[in-house]
């Protein structure tokens, strides 16, 4: 009688380690290092959780620290920047090849999404920041409060009310200020990490035309090998009617070969292009365009000269458009803040057993979670307000040292 064959055993899932950000030393890297990248994966980091574990190396007992990092750089600086204390981390091993065979890969397969992958990343981080941030108006400025109202009235009407670039550049717009309330992203640092209104813009278009509607479809045109990496053309087949864009989808994926030039044509179909403006529509298009490419000391030479040409009729519908812009530019100005008082005094705050908290009063072993479950704030926040030293503790310095101990136990602190 035969016997049955042995199965394989499983292969040990690695384990993921909590290790003081402290205690990770970084050595030579095979990328470059964008500081704004890090700052905004360090509060995504802080408001979602951090998805992905860095990789490490252990150290030998002469080292400075007992770790150093193999991949995931901006994940590490970026909880240094947030004043993170620990960090998940997964710890690898090898000769140094290998280890530079898990940096070098593991970046290679971060930058490999197609467009329409990206566009639907974006549209889920879109809606979570829209959940996060729905019906609260505290502590926007009057544009951000312009741009969600914008949105909130234009989604409120029939699809074809609006022209699909107004649609698109509206929600960008609106997306673009619930990112900024929930993960504090200046401007600069949304361009770094590819989430600038423009990117957002195209990528949420994309979801819409060729996503959304097609649910059963997009993900085989997402990995059409002529088509599905071209962005230009994803936005082509976006640029047609609902039919005829279910028809181009179904028949490039019906023929993988097939070129979109080849799929159009074979359906009758040429690409769609605007009517030439006519009348009022040209003179106005050319005079904005025109009024684009001037510099600002230019508009403000002309400017007389604009009004001028105005007729009397025309002059309130100028002036109602021209307050309304100026208040949209112009912040609010930022109310004086008074000097809070302290519960406790500063100096009596930090005792060997806990520290007390000088917005209540009450004692914390550890202060992170208090902070921002009972006043809403960061570390970096709570020491900007308070005055306090950067060095200044959010660890009882007993309860510190107890569970730096207890890593030593485990070998994940210091050197052996």
């Amino acid at each position: 009688m035969a016997t049955a064959p042995k199965t394989a055993e499983p292969a040990q899932v690695d384990v993921v380690l909590q290790i003081p950000v402290a205690d990770i030393e970084i050595g030579e890297r095979l990328g470059a290092f964008w500081p704004v990248k890090a700052a905004a994966i360090g509060r995504l980091m802080v408001e979602d959780g951090q998805n992905e574990p860095i990789k490490i190396r252990k150290n030998g007992p002469r080292a400075a620290k007992p770790w150093t990092l193999v991949a995931g750089l901006h994940r590490l600086e970026g909880a240094r920047l947030e004043q993170l204390r620990a960090i998940d981390a997964i710890v690898v091993s090898g000769d140094e090849k290998a280890l530079r065979r898990i940096e070098a890969s593991e970046n290679i397969e971060r930058g490999s999404r197609s467009p329409l992958e990206r566009a639907n990343f974006v549209r889920a981080l879109a809606d979570a920041a829209e959940a996060r941030v729905n019906d609260q108006h505290e502590g926007l400025s009057q544009q951000e409060i312009a741009a969600r109202a914008r949105w909130s009235a234009m989604k409120a009407k029939a699809a074809s009310v609006e022209r699909d670039d107004d649609l698109n550049q509206a929600e960008a717009e609106h997306a673009g200020v619930n990112f900024t309330r929930v993960y504090g992203w200046r401007a600069e640092i949304a361009e770094a990490i590819g989430m600038s209104v423009e990117s957002v813009k195209k990528d949420l278009a994309l979801h819409r035309a060729l996503i959304a509607p097609f649910p059963d479809l997009w993900r085989g045109l997402a990995t059409h090998p002529l088509v599905g990496e071209n962005a230009s053309a994803l936005r082509e087949i976006a640029s047609y009617a609902p039919e005829a864009r279910r028809a181009i989808i179904e028949g490039l994926i019906e023929a993988p070969d097939m070129t979109l030039a080849q799929a159009l044509e074979g359906l009758g179909l040429s690409a769609p292009k605007p009517a030439p403006a006519t009348g009022a529509t040209k003179f106005m298009n050319n005079a904005i365009s025109n009024l684009s490419r001037l510099s600002v000391g230019d508009q403000r030479q002309i400017a007389g000269d604009i009004v001028a040409t105005f007729k009397p009729a025309a002059l309130v519908a100028l002036r109602e458009a021209l307050d309304a812009r100026i208040g949209a530019e112009t912040p609010p100005p930022a109310p004086a803040e008074e000097k809070p008082t302290p519960a406790v005094p500063i100096r009596q705050s930090v005792k060997p057993d806990h520290i007390a908290c000088l917005e209540c009063g009450e004692r914390h072993q550890v202060m992170k979670r208090h902070l921002r479950s009972a006043h809403g704030l960061q570390p970096g926040q709570y020491i900007a307000r308070w005055s306090l030293p950067l060095d200044y503790p959010m660890v009882a310095p007993n309860y510190a040292e107890e569970r730096r101990r207890q890593a030593m136990k485990l070998g994940l602190g210091g050197a052996k």
